[in-house]
């Protein structure tokens, strides 16, 4: 899980081309050094998708 804990997260049901996922509750956390895709079907274990940290930037903000 991303370390800095200042974020906004975004769940919603996944509609894409990913069949594996597809009709799956997912959640978009993000934060000033990351973006981070989860699985959140199982509430009690969330399972990173895609881990994808901010490269170059020194602190970013939501738009």
């Amino acid at each position: 899980m991303d370390t800095f804990a200042m974020g906004v997260t975004q769940f919603t049901v996944y509609r894409g081309p990913d069949t594996k996922y597809n009709s799956q509750e997912i959640c978009y956390g993000y934060n000033k050094i990351a973006l981070t895709i989860y699985d959140v079907a199982d509430k009690a274990v969330a399972k990173v998708l895609s881990p994808t940290s901010y490269v170059g930037s020194s602190c970013t903000h939501k738009g």
